[in-house]
């Protein structure tokens, strides 16, 4: 039976992944502190595990097919978990934001290795289903607007990869897609409005991730709006300090004196995942939504890993870096089955009327 390595095993998201793949392979977890709901699951091994320590990280991960990393934040661990998949021949899935690498970096690891980045809800199901829309649902796509975001429970880990996102290695900021380049949007991130499928009025904030960069470089969108939503203008808040800090300091000296608190917490949680696309399908002008509405995104984030880790272990994919919605059955949201009753995914069509 295969062995899979999974760092970070006792969080939200490791739990998620572990619980799926005992079923048919031997999961080695891997964190400092014993994780008390997965110890008498079977098939599931518990290793002590200091991610600082190259030694302990490469003991870990030897004798292990798949190393899926889901530990952060991840402007510490960059891509060390990464490298030590790398040195003991595993494959590496990656279930954060992306690796926040430079252009070194990522090309010695596409040359040495087989990574998957991006193997959860954002980035992951964010790509699958904008390609969906573009190479499945409509013949020619023109414009589209992105919402994804809402009132989740944050962590310090959690926070400091939001902001991180932000950073110019994995993503744009103030950016929309027109003509076939990444332009300029500015907008008062600081007013709310509505915006489709959202019962509140929300906060905004234009944003293109590098993910969804490498799907509309490749495709003949005319223009493509993409922002990141809250309802809480706590983490906006903070993005405006974090890069005032970081226009005087380093990106991991501004993060380190940022004062993040945990007090401003959602007392409900939900995130929604709008996509809405104007376009050509079968000669008809049309209007193409796809809405994705859920409570929390931890349990589809950990489902997305493991179904690329259940790829990386059945397939002979060349050396290289690969996004998981390259991956993914296209229509693996259609098949998704939910354990919460009221969350839910859908796809709808109008007939734009001349």
């Amino acid at each position: 039976m295969e062995q899979i390595a999974v760092v970070g095993c006792g969080g939200m998201i490791g739990e998620v992944i572990c619980k799926n793949l005992c079923k048919d392979f031997i999961v080695k977890g891997g964190q400092r502190r014993e994780p008390t709901a997965l110890m008498n699951l079977n098939n599931f091994n518990y290793q002590f595990l200091d991610v600082s320590d190259w030694e302990n990280l490469i003991a870990f991960c030897t004798d292990c097919t798949v190393v899926i990393n889901c530990a952060g934040p991840e402007f510490v661990i960059k891509d060390r978990v990464a490298q030590a998949a790398m040195k003991v021949g595993a494959k590496y899935v990656d279930a954060s934001n992306a690796l926040l690498l430079n252009q070194e970096q990522k090309l010695e690891l596409k040359a040495n290795g087989v990574n998957y980045i991006g193997a959860g809800f954002c980035p992951g199901i964010t790509g699958l289903l904008l390609k969906r829309v573009i190479n499945h649902l409509l013949d020619e796509t023109k414009h589209v607007n992105c919402y994804i975001g809402g009132a989740e429970h944050y962590t310090k880990t959690s926070i400091s990869d939001i902001l991180m996102s932000g950073h110019s290695v994995i993503g744009k900021t103030d950016s929309y897609w027109s003509d076939h380049c990444v332009k300029t949007e500015n907008i008062n991130m600081m007013q709310k409005e509505f915006v489709p499928e959202v019962d509140v009025p929300v906060y905004k904030k234009p944003y293109l991730s590098q993910e969804i960069i490498d799907i509309l470089e490749v495709s003949s969108v005319q223009e493509l709006h993409w922002y990141n939503i809250a309802a809480n203008d706590y983490i906006f808040r903070l993005a405006m300090q974090f890069y005032q800090m970081q226009l005087e300091s380093s990106v991991e000296e501004a993060m380190k004196k940022l004062d993040i608190s945990l007090e401003e917490q959602p007392k409900e949680e939900w995130i929604a995942l709008v996509i809405d696309a104007t376009g050509v399908k079968d000669g008809r002008n049309v209007r193409c939504r796809l809405n994705l509405q859920m409570e929390t995104s931890s349990e589809l984030t950990g489902t997305v890993a493991a179904e690329i880790a259940r790829q990386a272990v059945s397939s002979n994919r060349p050396n290289g870096t690969y996004w998981a919605y390259e991956v993914l059955p296209i229509d693996f949201m259609n098949q998704y089955v939910f354990s919460n009753k009221h969350d839910f995914y859908e796809e709808k069509y109008v007939e734009i009327k001349k």
